[in-house]
Order: C-alpha cells, then sequence, then structure tokens
C-alpha cells in the first residue's frame, strides 16, 4: 500500500491537515509494508522516498502553510540533514527510525532542534507519530481577527476575507438548500458524490475505507454531531477544508455540513426551550506569545472560529490541553499555555450546543459552536497563580449581522441561483480569483448544469486579472452554452456580449467593443450597457487627435449615458448606488472634455446620492468625495478640493489597511492642493506621506510611485532645494525609461517638470530643451488644446521672455 515518488503522488493534493514523508533508500521493500500502512493509518497523505534528491525537491515544492513531519531512516540521517531540509519552514518535526550510536543521537538531538525524537521500534515512531500529530491538532491557530475597518466586501484584505469566509460560506450553503431555484442536486446525489470522493482520496487506507462504508451504511441525518466527533475521515477532511478554504472539499461536503448545522439548530432549540444556562465555557491550548500579543493588540475587536469551535463546560479539561507556564519548543518557539474563557450572553441567538452526548469521551462536557461563530475579545490578561494567560471572549451575534449586511448590499450583482454558483460569486466578490478560479473549473468536473455562468465568471477572473484573450475564449464558451438551450435567457445573453465588448475596451478596440455592446442591446435593454457604450465613446473621444471627432464622441458618450440616467430614474426614482455610478461617468465625461463646472455638478449629484443610499463611511462616498475634490482643482479652488480630499483621506483610512495605495494617491491629493495655495511645507508634508505609503504597498504600481516622485521634484524645485528636486525627477525619469512608458501624459509632465527646475535655477537651455521633449510628447498622447499642453506652451512663452530679458 505504499505511495512511492511518482508523477500520480506529486500532483496529489493533501486534504488533511500533515504530510508525513519517509526517506530510506529500501523504503518500499516487502519488510516496511506494515509500518507503511500503520503510518497511512495515522495520517493518510505519507510519501515514501528512496531518492534523496527526489525527498528533498519535493519538500522544497511544498506550500510553508503545510505542516511536514519527517521520518529519516538511521543510516541516512547525516545524508538528509546536512541539506538545508532542517532549516525549511514547512518541516516541523523530524524521527529517526533504528539504532544510533548515544554519542552521536546526543549530539543530533543538541545539533537538530526540529529532532524530537530517534527510536528503534515500529511501535516506539508511531506512537510519537500520533502524538506529535494530536498535540499540532489541539494547538493550531483557531480563530481570525475582523479588521473593523473593512466595510466594504470588495475591498477586504486577506485576514477579513479570512474572517468572513466561513460564515459566508455557511449562510449561503443553508439559505440556499431549500430556497434556490434549482438545487444543485438532491440530498441523495450530494451524500453518493460525497462518499466516492472520498473513496477515491483514501483508496489506500484500509482504516478509512472502513469508516467511509461504514457511514454509507448507517449514516442518517440526525448523526451528523456523532460522525463530526468521531476522529474519522469527516472530522479530518471538513476541519482542515475549512481552515485552508478549500472550496471543493466544502462543496464535496455540502450536504454533511448542512446537516451538522441543522443538528446544531435542533439541539439549541431544546437549550432555549428549557431555559438550560450554559454561562461559560472554556478551550485550552498552547500558544506562541506573539498571538497572544496580537490578541492584546485587537481587545474589543471581533474574532471568528475558523471551523465549529469544541469547548468544555468544564475548566479543569481546559487545563489539562493548556499545561502551565512556558512549554519550551525549540522547533517553532517557546509556547505559552494559555485558556479561553467564553461568556456565553442568555440572549445570544448563536447556535451552540452541548454535545457531551453525542461525543466519544462524554468527561470532557463538550460545548460546539457553530461555523464561524463570532466573539468580541474582552480582556487578555496573564494568572499568575495558574501560570496561564486568561483569554477572555465574548460570544457575540455581529458577525451574522455583517453578513447580512454584506450580501443584502451585494446581491444585485450576484447572477447566480444555485448555492455552488453563488459561491463563486461570492469568492470573485471578496478578491480571491485564484480560490474561485480553481472552484468554477472543479464544478465543471462535477458536472454542473450551469455551464454558461461558469464560463461567464471564468470570463470575468481572467478580465480582472488582465488575461483577456483566455477571458474572450471563455465568453464565447459561455454564449455558445446559453444560446444552444432550449429556452436561452436572454438576460444572460446580453450579459455575455456586454462583457465581451469591455474586454474590447481593455484591448483599446473600441469600435469591436461598440459592436458589441449594440448586439447586448439587441437582447435586453439595459443601464449597465448604456453606460459601457458611453464609456466607450469617452475614451475613443480621450484618444482622437483631431478635435472635431472628439466633440462628436463627447456628445455621443453623454447621448448613451443621459440613457442609461433615464432608465435608472424609472426603475430607482429616489435614487441608488448604481444610479450614483452613472451621474459619475456622465461627470467623468464632462472632465475629460474640460467642462470642468458641469462635470463638479455631476460629481456633487453622485455623492449626495450616495450619502442618501450608502452608509456614511462607505468606501464608494469616498470616491466620489475624491472626484468632486480633483474639480475643484481644476477649477484652481485649492481650499474647497481640500474639504472634500480630507473627508475622502477619513473614509479611506476607516474602511481600508494603514498601507494602501488609495491612501497614498488621497495624500498626494492633499499635497498637490497645498502646493496650489503655495504653501510648500505643507504640500512636502503631504507627499512625503504618501511616499511612506506607496514604498511600504505589495505590487505598488510604479507609475504612481513616480507620481509621487514627481510631486516631490516639483515641491522641492519651489523651495529651490534643486538637488533634492533632481534627485526625485530623476527616480521617475528611471522608472519610465525602464517601463517603456515616456510616451505618456506622465512622461510629458516629467519632462515639463524637469525644465521648470532647469528654469529655476537660471539654466535656460537646459530648461528649453526639457520643455521641448516635454511638449512633443504631450502633442501626440494628447488632444489639441489640452490644458496641459497649454500650460506647456504658456511656459515656453515666458521662458522666451526671460531669456530676451
Amino acid at each position: 500500500m505504499s505511495l512511492p515518488y511518482t508523477p500520480e503522488a506529486r500532483n496529489r493534493k493533501n486534504k488533511e491537515d500533515f504530510i508525513v514523508v519517509w526517506y530510506d533508500k529500501n523504503v518500499h521493500e516487502n519488510q516496511h509494508d506494515e509500518l507503511r500502512s500503520n503510518l497511512r493509518e495515522i495520517n493518510d497523505f505519507c510519501l515514501f522516498f528512496s531518492l534523496k534528491n527526489e525527498c528533498v525537491d519535493y519538500i522544497k515544492s511544498v506550500n510553508i502553510k503545510e505542516k511536514i513531519l519527517l521520518i529519516i531512516s538511521n543510516k541516512f540521517v547525516t545524508d538528509i540533514l546536512s541539506t538545508e531540509i532542517h532549516s525549511l519552514r514547512q518541516i516541523d518535526s523530524i524521527f529517526v527510525y533504528g539504532t544510533i550510536e548515544p554519542s552521536t543521537s546526543a549530539s543530533l538531538m543538541e545539533q537538530y532542534y526540529k529532532l524530537l525524537a530517534i527510536v528503534i521500534t515500529q511501535e516506539d515512531l508511531i506512537d510519537n507519530i500520533r502524538k506529535t500529530i494530536l498535540e499540532l491538532t489541539r494547538h493550531s491557530e483557531l480563530f481570525n481577527l475582523y479588521n473593523h475597518k473593512q466595510k466594504s466586501l470588495a475591498n477586504l484584505n486577506e485576514k477579513s476575507a479570512a474572517f468572513l469566509w466561513p460564515q459566508l460560506f455557511k449562510h449561503i450553503l443553508i439559505d440556499n438548500t431549500h430556497t434556490s431555484q434549482q438545487d444543485d442536486n438532491s440530498q441523495e446525489d450530494a451524500r453518493t458524490l460525497m462518499i466516492q470522493k472520498c473513496r477515491e482520496y483514501y483508496r489506500r487506507n484500509k482504516a478509512q475505507l472502513r469508516n467511509i462504508a461504514a457511514f454509507e451504511m448507517d449514516y442518517k441525518s440526525a448523526d451528523a454531531i456523532k460522525w463530526y466527533t468521531s476522529d474519522t475521515f469527516v472530522y479530518k477532511l471538513i476541519n482542515k477544508a475549512l481552515r485552508s478554504e478549500d472550496i471543493e472539499v466544502l462543496y464535496t461536503f455540502r450536504f454533511f455540513i448542512v446537516d451538522l448545522c441543522s443538528n446544531l439548530v435542533e439541539d439549541h432549540k431544546i437549550i432555549v426551550e428549557c431555559e438550560i444556562q450554559i454561562p461559560e465555557v472554556y478551550r485550552g491550548m498552547q500558544m506562541a506569545y506573539n498571538d497572544i500579543d496580537n490578541l492584546k493588540q485587537n481587545i474589543r475587536h471581533l474574532v471568528s472560529a475558523n471551523s465549529f469551535l469544541s469547548t468544555s463546560r468544564n475548566r479543569n479539561v481546559a487545563k489539562k490541553y493548556a499545561g502551565s507556564g512556558i512549554i519550551k519548543c525549540k522547533r517553532r518557539g517557546d509556547l505559552h499555555a494559555v485558556i479561553f474563557q467564553i461568556e456565553i450572553p442568555a440572549d445570544l441567538k448563536s447556535i451552540y450546543s452541548d454535545i457531551s452526548y453525542a461525543s466519544k469521551m462524554k468527561d470532557e462536557e463538550e460545548v460546539l459552536f457553530d461555523l464561524g461563530t463570532t466573539f468580541d475579545i474582552a480582556a487578555v490578561e496573564y494568572d499568575e497563580k495558574e501560570e496561564n494567560w486568561i483569554i477572555r471572549l465574548l460570544a457575540t451575534d455581529k458577525g451574522h449581522e455583517m453578513i447580512k449586511h454584506y450580501l443584502n448590499y451585494y446581491k444585485e450583482q450576484i447572477r447566480s441561483t444555485t448555492s455552488s454558483g453563488i459561491l463563486g460569486e461570492v469568492l470573485i466578490i471578496i478578491g480571491q480569483y485564484e480560490k474561485a478560479r480553481n472552484y468554477f473549473h472543479d464544478l465543471i468536473q462535477l458536472n454542473n448544469q450551469d455551464y454558461a455562468n461558469i464560463f461567464y465568471n471564468l470570463a470575468y477572473i481572467h478580465k480582472c486579472q488582465g488575461e483577456y484573450e483566455e477571458g474572450l475564449n471563455k465568453l464565447k464558451q459561455a454564449y455558445d452554452k446559453e444560446a444552444n438551450k432550449s429556452s436561452p435567457s436572454k438576460s444572460m445573453l446580453a450579459a455575455i456580449l456586454d462583457d465581451i465588448g469591455c474586454i474590447h475596451i481593455c484591448n483599446n478596440d473600441y469600435d469591436r467593443a461598440l459592436e458589441y455592446f449594440r448586439k447586448a442591446l439587441k437582447e435586453q435593454i439595459t443601464p449597465s450597457i448604456f453606460n459601457n457604450i458611453g464609456l466607450t465613446y469617452m475614451y475613443k473621444a480621450s484618444n482622437s487627435s483631431v478635435t472635431k471627432q472628439a466633440k462628436v464622441n463627447f456628445k455621443q458618450a453623454l447621448k448613451y449615458l443621459n440613457k442609461a440616467l433615464t432608465l435608472h430614474t424609472q426603475t430607482w426614482p429616489d435614487g441608488h448606488p448604481e444610479m450614483a455610478v452613472t451621474l459619475d461617468n456622465i461627470g467623468r465625461v464632462y472632465n475629460r472634455s474640460g467642462k470642468y463646472d458641469q462635470a463638479l455638478d455631476y460629481f456633487l449629484k453622485a455623492l449626495n446620492m450616495k450619502e442618501n443610499v450608502l452608509p456614511d463611511d462607505h468606501m464608494d462616498i469616498g470616491i466620489s468625495s475624491n472626484n468632486v475634490g480633483l474639480m475643484y482643482d481644476n477649477k484652481h479652488d485649492y481650499s474647497q478640493s481640500l474639504i472634500y480630499y480630507q473627508k475622502t483621506l477619513r473614509i479611506y483610512e476607516k474602511c481600508l489597511p494603514e498601507i494602501h495605495p488609495e491612501i497614498g494617491t488621497t495624500l498626494d491629493n492633499m499635497g498637490l492642493a497645498y502646493a496650489g495655495l503655495n504653501d510648500y511645507d505643507q504640500s512636502l508634508n503631504y507627499h512625503l506621506k504618501a511616499l511612506q505609503i506607496k514604498e511600504h504597498v505589495e505590487k505598488i504600481d510604479s507609475i504612481s510611485l513616480s507620481s509621487t516622485f514627481i510631486h516631490l521634484g516639483n515641491v522641492y524645485t519651489h523651495q529651490s532645494n534643486y538637488a533634492q528636486a533632481y534627485d526625485y525627477l530623476n527616480k521617475a525619469l528611471n522608472i519610465h525609461t525602464q517601463n517603456g512608458s515616456l510616451e505618456s501624459s506622465e512622461g510629458g509632465k516629467l519632462f515639463v517638470h524637469l525644465g521648470q527646475m532647469y528654469n529655476y535655477k537660471h539654466e535656460y537651455l537646459q530648461a528649453f530643451d526639457y520643455y521641448i521633449k516635454g511638449l512633443r510628447i504631450q502633442e501626440r498622447v494628447l488632444r489639441r488644446n489640452h490644458p496641459d499642453i497649454l500650460l506647456t506652451r504658456k511656459y515656453l512663452i515666458n521662458l522666451k521672455q526671460e531669456i530676451i530679458n
């Protein structure tokens, strides 16, 4: 039953928590059959290597979030440990199997801190592996923190998405099991699929295959809690899938998860009806100090359990698992004894139940909280007498309310009617594109019938990731699948054609885009399509060097955007966020055509509408406030622009992580406004703040960083600090040269600012040279009579006058 390192083994996905790797040149010989089988019964995912290079290469290829337990036979210890294997984060524990000289044994244990044991018998090896897995399982991360600044589902950072994920999953799965227009499969089909998948995964594990057979024969919906609390494939696969957000496994287990949640609800009803009081429960574990301190720094913030949370009514049970004091653990750093003390309010609506009746360890008095239950962090204190940390949590209903708010707001964006489709679309909304991509591909393999919607969503992911050709191919597949149905949906066909047009916009192929938008209108007339036609004409106008043609295109843009606005007004006479987007787009057209008063009027209308229909600190209000600020900038009313930029900054700082490019850009805008007021000290202050943020943003857009360098160069020029000005402008020049982006409006602006610096230094020939370079680029990339071109010409006229004088 061994699994040698074959292409099949290499590509096999680990769906449990740990990987057991055994290296021995003779590992595949018959004498090791029994040990290999016993190891697999403890942890199914085992790999056996007889070649050192394959073993080392595999371990290096494993994701650092995985934990590997490495077994090395005694004859080959130095062979493996002489490599860098010991230092890899994937390696949690190492065990040596076989006899070693006592002096060598002591030396190895001293030298390699991840080496936990040197054992001689199979029994000792199995016992050590089992205990280590139990310890790691018990003390794995329990909670996800929620960043209270994150108000928008579409702007979640990774940690906040992890906080919301279990609740989103449960809410969608349970709510749509009974209310979806077409449930994906019957309960029986879903059960059959789960059993089939589990048999396939555990096909080499006799013990788990026996458990699967028992499940197939005996399982009833009312038995979900009993099966979950047993140490079988059910518990292992579901918990790993929830922690890693493995949507494929979770979808496979959907019928069981619904049963488990339903069992807990029924049990909870008994607690409520009988007025049974469970005021406090406990959970003991060991944690690194950094993790304890992270909770300490987030008191009064929310955490959510990343799975079904097991606790005990008996504090002594928690103490047994926590231990006391500091537990020395070189391989993972010192661990501290921790007891979570969880208060349960009498009026709590979130689901929990005393499940000791179904547990094999009845003396543990187990209380199980439902998936994704949320808690307020009330206090983090050290108990000197007990020598452990006490983390006090308060169970709360805030998480459920938050999820309802998010889904209610985004439900109009979700096209799917099945739970499987909605799960994938929510992954897209929260920005988990890779997970969504893998999930939709899995749905294709599961013979899901909603192929058109699957391909449509895959296309959207490709578009978001800049993979336009792949996006077009998927949209064409989606169109064919929908068009060939006996009763194709006109709204779906329109949406597909609309998105094909949007990808052609991304490729700057505006005429093809218009062709598909018009085809979409023949299927269904929607504000979205009119909006996209209007934006396409706006882009055509902006990229036209012929003033007359630009005017025609701007006029067409306004015509279609006003059609979208008329449709919105008929549907939402009192306003709606989507209607505000159309007002914003009309403002953008007026802005690009240089009509700043009209642009300001529409941006203000959009802002007022958003303030009426959205929460006060919603991101979209910040975006509209920024648009208004930009218009006051264009009108040179810098005091007014600062008022709106400050509002934008206040909202962004509430909604976004501290290090975010949008905050950096807003600080830059404020710096420009202060420069417009000739307050260069304040301007410098804001641009330096912007730079500090942008330099710490992962994968920052280099052009955005270049803009900040240009702004700083301009400020230092006005402060007569020419050395600093040249330094920052040269940094911007290097970025544009490396990117090949000098032939752009930003590239033209850069040369003009270099000209300004030399002009201020009275080096007029150099100034003239850079002004001309900048002007030539602007004349090639901007429409005739663009404000930037007019300003550069003004600089040149003034410079010629200066030279004459």
